[in-house]
C-alpha cells in the first residue's frame, strides 16, 4: 500500500479507545504523518474510518532519497528493538536520537546547499 509520499504503509484497524496519540507513539511515527496518509484535517476524527493507513517510520522523510540519510555507526549497523518492545524511556531516547540525525543532515544540506542557517 502506498501512503503519503509514495512509502509502504500499514493497515490498523480502529478500536474504542484508539487515539491519533496513541497510535504515534505505538507505531513510531508522527501524528502528522498518519494525518497525511489518510487526509484527516485537524479537525477530523480518526473515527471517520474503519481503518488507518499508518506510515512505516524511517530516517528523516525529506531524506530517504539521499544516500547520506542514514549515517554510518553502530546504531545503523545493529538491528535495534522494534519500537513496540522499548520502555517509554527508551522510546524517548530512541526518537530523540532520530530528531537529532535529522537536524544534522538538514544542517549538512543546508551547507551544501551554500546557504546559512
Amino acid at each position: 500500500m502506498a501512503a503519503g509520499s509514495g512509502g509502504a504503509a500499514r493497515e490498523h484497524r480502529l478500536q474504542p479507545g484508539d487515539t491519533l496519540p496513541g497510535l504515534a507513539l505505538r507505531y513510531g511515527v508522527t501524528m502528522e504523518q498518519i494525518k497525511r496518509a489518510n487526509r484527516l484535517y485537524t479537525s477530523d476524527t480518526i473515527f471517520l474510518k474503519p481503518t488507518l493507513l499508518i506510515p512505516v517510520p524511517g530516517p528523516c522523510p525529506e531524506d530517504r532519497d539521499e544516500d547520506s540519510a542514514v549515517p554510518s555507526g553502530d546504531a545503523a549497523a545493529t538491528p535495534a528493538p522494534s519500537r513496540h518492545d522499548l520502555s517509554a524511556t527508551d522510546f524517548l531516547r530512541r526518537l530523540d536520537a532520530d530528531i537529532g540525525r535529522c537536524k544534522a543532515a538538514a544542517a549538512a544540506r543546508l551547507l551544501r546547499a551554500g546557504g546559512t542557517g
